[in-house]
Order: C-alpha cells, then sequence, then structure tokens
C-alpha cells in the first residue's frame, strides 16, 4: 500500500476523494474507502440478463443496478448504480495515476503532471454531481 501525504493530497482527499465516496450507506461507504486507498476493490459488470431495478448497497436506492463490487475478502459481492460506480471509477483513476507517478511510470513534465492531476480532480467533481 501506497501512503499518500502533504498539503496537496490532503486538499484533494478532503475535497474531492471524500465528498466522491460520501454515500447514505455509511458503513459500506467507510470500507470502500479504505479498499480503494489500498487497490484491493473489485468491480464488474453485471450481466445484462441479470441487469435489473433494485437496490443500490451505496445510495440504498432503487436503481438499475449493472455493476458490482467486491472487497478483497469477502465472498459478498454488492449490487451498485452506474452513478456510484461513476464514482467510485473516477477516484480509482486518481489513485492509479498516483501510483503511476510514485512508481516512475509517468514521463512528462511537472507542468503536465498537475495538468492530469487537475484533469482527474474534475473527473471526479463531474461524477459527484451525476454529469458523467
Amino acid at each position: 500500500t501506497i501512503e499518500f501525504t502533504g498539503q496537496f493530497f490532503l486538499r484533494v482527499q478532503q475535497e474531492d476523494i471524500q465528498p466522491c465516496l460520501n454515500f447514505k450507506n455509511t458503513r459500506l461507504a467507510d470500507k470502500l474507502l479504505e479498499s480503494v486507498r489500498r487497490n484491493t476493490l473489485s468491480i464488474e459488470p453485471i450481466p445484462g440478463d441479470q441487469s435489473f431495478p433494485r437496490k443500490c448497497c451505496l445510495s440504498e436506492s432503487h436503481k438499475l443496478c449493472n455493476y458490482k463490487i467486491k472487497f478483497e475478502g469477502d465472498n459478498e459481492w454488492f449490487s451498485i448504480s452506474q452513478m456510484s460506480r461513476n464514482r467510485i471509477a473516477a477516484v480509482c483513476d486518481f489513485y492509479s495515476y498516483l501510483r503511476y507517478i510514485v512508481q516512475g511510470l509517468v514521463k512528462c513534465s511537472d507542468k503536465d503532471i498537475f495538468a492530469e492531476l487537475v484533469r482527474l480532480r474534475n473527473q471526479m467533481a463531474q461524477s459527484r454531481l451525476g454529469l458523467v
């Protein structure tokens, strides 16, 4: 597990990551945040013939749930809506890019790295608002 610290990351976590993963089911949302941080979350599409309106385990509202999530060490899958999935994916994309930077896989200028981080923050904001 890579630990991210520093003022910039703490601000992103407070302004973007936590609000993006803030769901009505707080117990599951806390588990989700930790799983995303550790890079141990599984997200899979639900096959079309099994996709129908049901209760999204995160938002606790009845919606068409086309995706499911599973936590490492759990055998249980949780159905989630498209909007919940988009919010999770936006945060996962941000963490993935940070991991690439730490691993030395990103070979571009600091300005370009910062621009990509801003784009990913924007993606989290848009998914939180349901625009993506």
